[in-house]
């Protein structure tokens, strides 16, 4: 890596052998000056533009539009030779301070506009560029023409366009500033050429020393921020904030510095053009107190904002869901805004394909300060493809002021005074705890069953939101996040429970219709998700609803449930048998109906019931049961309660009292280790006879009732 350095000869030299014509000099700007300033500032017509403006320079007298206060300083193409390392700086128009200032524009004399610290290297097919930019004030110990809020803006193509308006801007396609305070409007070649073709004063216009043909097409442009005191890396806004006494002002004579950072495509000459924009108006004195400027020498609009990430939003690359919120706190520094009760002159809006639509700002402030009202952004992610940063795009319209002029010269910047800026959202790599909601089911249904078969979730039978029984099968994967209809259960039924052995899903038992006398069944069948067919096999020894299965290797054990009575009576069921055989095994020691079960560590748990909240553990190998005084209950009886497992801790998801129909949002964890329950957090919605299940390393929940017997459709996941 080499270092190239661009030096300027300094404005002293010769001081003394010029002495003469430098009074003169000084004479004939101090004239100019007011003829200028007196024309621009009070005329309403047409400004006096001086007539003896060097044909040669390409200069032109300041740009003034919007309330005579936002001008602009200078404009200039810039030639960087990555091969030499060398920088050419064109003037394509100077200040109108500058315009007669041989002094200010003449080649081979000092130059408003400085580069220092020039280094230049490449990454890829990229040209990186780090520079230092000097801006010098061309008016020392005029006081009177105190600059604010002043910009130095890099202009160059658009390669995309900003979402609300559709105005260019500069993205990774297109050379670009990387470390912007900010974008600006104001004299883009696009929107202002014509404008300048017709006066130059109040429009873009290129003076003949520039590159034939060049013009820069996007119409928001990216800058950094000059003020007398900020140093070159300072964050802008934390300047003012600390200093709003200063004014963001830059004092005649005074030289101050920004760095930039740029990226130009490919390794070709570098070619962009330069420009500096300043606001200003007329003091009640000479300046040399800054109170004496009024407040509209500032920018009408933010040219500085701070934005404060805190944001939930997460995205897992393994399941490639997303969830979370983006939440940021966004402050401009607006030198003329109040707040009284509603924000009437500024709105903030936030784009950004992270969410969907205007991601819409609360414009009640959270928080204030001295020029500055924070308000807050919080929209949920929606669409995350990985956790790379989000790319937020703001906009800071200001609806009563716009780009015209008070001369009428059009130009075609149409729409309100805006600020633009762009700034990163976080995102999270890895899901934090909490809920998160997915697709809903395209079959709301409660009383169901469900299985988990090669990382993906099967809903299999239960009742519509008219109680009607059904057959429906369908399908979520994680991976897409999306539900599919399979081959619906030749016997359609609800309360029946299932179990999973070598990829076949077998469903038991259940019944036609949930309430007083409805019929139960007996049924077997087994559904192969490979083929997406179903199998009737032989009954079971009796009829039962809620007949909670599950599987250790290849057996599947049958625990209570209801026929016509609620039952302690048990059966284990070995599919894979040659002659598969139904076996009674060791009864439960407490009747147990509308309960749940799950399996780990080749024992079989049971929880829940119209019997209360003991917690039952069968040990297939001893034939016995556990429970009752020996291991720790659930703190509160629930009836249709579902269990999941992860690890080494049972999950109980909602369920309801035995007297009332109202559900539970309740999630209690069961440490198996400690024999200890604690509370997790609760589910976005009370359920009751719904499904759980475990797959990687989340709790996913769905379908059901919530209070009043509600169907719910909706699918929620818990991540630990």
């Amino acid at each position: 890596m080499s270092e190239n350095r661009v030096q300027f000869q300094s404005p002293q030299e010769d001081k003394d052998s010029h002495k003469l014509e430098e009074v003169m000099n000084t004479s004939k700007i101090l004239v100019l000056i007011e003829v200028i300033m007196i024309s621009v500032s009070c005329s309403k017509t047409s400004p006096v533009l001086p007539t003896d403006i060097d044909s040669n320079s390409g200069s032109r007298p300041i740009e003034t539009v919007i309330n005579d206060n936002t001008h602009m300083w200078g404009l200039w193409e810039v030639h960087i030779s990555p091969e030499t390392g060398e920088a050419e700086i064109i003037p394509l128009r100077g200040a109108a301070f500058t315009a007669n200032v041989n002094e200010f524009v003449d080649a081979g004399k000092p130059s408003n506009l400085i580069f220092n610290n020039l280094v230049i290297e490449y990454e890829g097919d990229n040209t990186e560029v780090s520079l230092d930019v000097g801006l010098r004030h061309p008016f020392p110990g005029l006081d009177m023409y105190t600059g604010f809020d002043v910009i130095g803006v890099f202009m160059g193509d658009a390669g995309t366009v900003f979402p609300s308006s559709g105005l260019g801007i500069q993205d990774e396609s297109e050379p670009r500033l990387n470390n912007p305070d900010g974008f600006t409007r104001w004299f883009n070649c696009p929107e202002f050429k014509s404008a300048g073709e017709s006066m130059p004063l109040l429009g873009y216009n290129p003076g003949k020393l520039g590159t034939p043909g060049y013009e820069p097409d996007s119409e928001l442009n990216a800058y950094r921020y000059f003020c007398d005191g900020l140093d070159k890396d300072e964050s802008a806004f934390d300047y003012l904030v600390l200093n709003p006494e200063d004014r963001g002002n830059f004092l005649p004579g005074s030289t101050n510095y920004r760095h930039y950072e740029l990226t130009f495509p490919g390794i070709n000459e570098i070619v962009f053009q330069y420009a500096v924009i300043a606001n200003w108006e007329e003091p009640s004195g000479n300046g040399s107190d800054l109170n004496e400027f009024p407040s509209g020498a500032n920018a009408d609009e933010a040219r500085v904002i701070a934005v404060e990430d805190h944001s939930t939003a997460w995205f897992n690359e393994d399941e490639v869901t997303c969830g979370g919120n983006f939440i940021l706190d966004i402050t401009p520094y607006d030198w003329s805004a109040s707040y009284s009760g509603v924000m009437e002159e500024y709105e903030v809006k936030c784009y950004s394909d992270g969410w969907a639509g205007n991601g819409a700002v609360d414009m009640t402030p959270v928080d204030s300060g001295t020029n500055t009202y924070t308000f807050r952004m919080d929209v949920p992610a929606e669409g995350l493809t990985s956790s790379d940063p989000v790319k937020v795009w703001i906009e800071i319209t200001y609806p009563d002021l716009d780009y015209s002029n008070d001369y009428e010269v059009f130009n075609n910047a149409d729409g309100p005074l805006s600020g633009y800026f762009i700034t990163f959202a976080g995102v999270d790599p890895f899901q934090p705890p909490g809920w998160v909601e997915l697709a809903p089911m395209n079959h709301p249904r409660h009383h169901i069953t469900e299985q988990v078969v090669d990382s993906k979730i099967y809903v299999i039978g239960g009742f519509d939101g008219d109680g009607i029984t059904t057959g429906i099968v369908e399908c979520f994967d994680p991976q897409t996040n999306t539900w599919v209809d399979k081959m619906s259960m030749p016997t359609p039924r609800g309360d029946c429970s299932s179990a999973v052995v070598n990829g076949l899903i077998y469903v038991f038992g259940g019944s036609e219709n949930y309430g007083s006398n409805f019929p139960i069944y007996d049924v077997v069948e087994v559904y192969d998700p490979s083929t997406d067919s179903w199998q009737e096999l032989d009954p079971m020894p009796g009829i039962r609803a809620w007949p909670m299965a599950e599987s250790i290797g290849s057996d599947i054990f049958i625990t209570g449930g209801f026929n016509g009575s609620m039952l302690t009576d048990c059966w284990k069921f070995s599919p894979l048998d040659p002659d598969p055989q139904w076996t009674d095994i060791a009864p439960m020691p407490i009747i147990r109906s509308g309960h749940d079960t799950a399996s780990h560590n080749g024992y079989v748990y049971t929880l829940g019931g119209y019997d209360g909240a003991p917690l039952l553990r069968y040990d297939p190998i001893l034939d016995s049961w556990t429970g009752t005084s020996d291991l720790e209950p659930l703190p509160a009886s629930r009836v249709h309660l579902r269990l999941a497992v992860l690890g080494d801790l049972l999950y109980s998801t909602g369920g309801r009292t035995v007297s009332d129909d109202g559900c539970f949002p309740e999630l209690k964890i069961y440490s198996v280790a400690d024999d200890t329950w604690t509370a997790g957090p609760d589910m976005p919605k009370p359920l009751a006879v719904h499904g759980a299940v475990a797959l990687d390393d989340s709790i996913y929940v769905f379908g059901g009732v919530t209070s009043g017997n509600v169907v719910n459709g909706q699918l929620f996941m818990y991540h630990p």
